[in-house]
């Protein structure tokens, strides 16, 4: 009789599940939020050129800051260009001399060769440091605007272009 009840009850209709529509709403809902969360998360990344404010001229290998960071006030900024480029910057109005730029080298100093200029070796790397007695200080508290010049060294300053973005000093 056992067998005869086990067959019989494998053979009854089961009772409509009450959940499973909501539940497969549910599980469509969250998947739908975890694609979103993602194609969101992908476009915010740092790599990122399509934020506003991004470095994008193909000349240019970095920005630091980069454009929208938080930093301190003595933080170096500049761009690093591909080899054969040079440049020069723009703080908040207030125009970097060639020989404040870091690993300017002067006629006093030993490695200095006049027909290298003073940047000899770092062309390409074009980063200002603030100090005492240079032409920014330090940075104000807020938002501080970059703008770098640079050009190919073959074509000459006449062919420069330029980018500027914004970093914010805390």
């Amino acid at each position: 009789m056992s067998e005869d009840l086990a067959a019989a009850l494998e053979d009854r209709p089961r009772p409509a599940d009450p959940w499973r529509w909501p539940r497969r709403a549910l599980m469509a809902c969250a998947l739908g939020a975890a694609i979103a969360f993602l194609v969101v998360t992908l476009q915010k990344s740092p790599e990122s050129s399509s934020r506003p404010g991004a470095v994008t001229d193909p000349a240019v290998v970095r920005a630091e800051p980069a454009p929208g960071a938080h930093v301190l006030r003595q933080t170096s900024v500049g761009v690093e260009l591909l080899p054969g480029y040079d440049g020069e910057l723009v703080i908040d109005g207030v125009a970097i001399p060639e020989d404040q730029l870091d690993g300017a080298v002067g006629p006093g100093d030993r490695g200095y060769d006049p027909e290298l200029g003073i940047r000899p070796n770092n062309r390409n790397q074009v980063f200002f440091t603030p100090g005492p007695d240079k032409a920014v200080d330090r940075y104000d508290t807020g938002e501080v605007h970059v703008t770098a010049r640079f050009w190919n060294i073959a074509d000459g300053r006449s062919a420069a272009r330029t980018i500027s973005w914004a970093f914010f000093v805390n």
